[in-house]
């Protein structure tokens, strides 16, 4: 049977080092997986025995975009593997969060107004 899987990351923005991804096998049996980093270079993957779908990537150090590519084999060599892709940006900068105006209010709550640097994120 043809293996197929989909990939995709909880967040697309991560501070956490590896990142974890998920993966959905859909149809299949893969006994062998890779995971290559900002490269697409699929004959040069490193294989590793599939034993669940907890598979994470490390962006290392270098803030900004990465790709990653995922593939699922039934083979160690990788023949015939069915490869995915999705993207990442690591991003362990802090937002700066920036108050223009501050309300006190009768009950007791403070009402901010501002904006961020940023996007807004999970925080691992």
């Amino acid at each position: 049977m043809v293996i197929k899987i989909t990939l995709s990351a909880t967040n697309t923005r991560i501070n956490v080092n590896p990142a974890p991804l998920n993966i959905a096998l859909i149809a299949g049996a893969p006994s062998y997986y890779a995971v290559l980093l900002d490269n697409s270079d699929f004959a040069a993957a490193n294989w590793s025995v599939y034993t669940s779908s907890n598979i994470t990537a490390s962006p290392g150090a270098n803030q900004g975009w990465h790709s990653v590519s995922v593939g699922f084999s039934s083979t160690p060599a990788g023949t015939g593997a069915v490869w995915n892709s999705t993207g990442l940006v690591l991003d362990t900068a802090r937002p700066v969060l920036v108050v223009t105006n501050s309300t006190n209010v009768m009950v007791p709550m403070i009402q901010l107004q501002g904006f961020a640097s940023e996007l807004p994120f999970v925080i691992g």
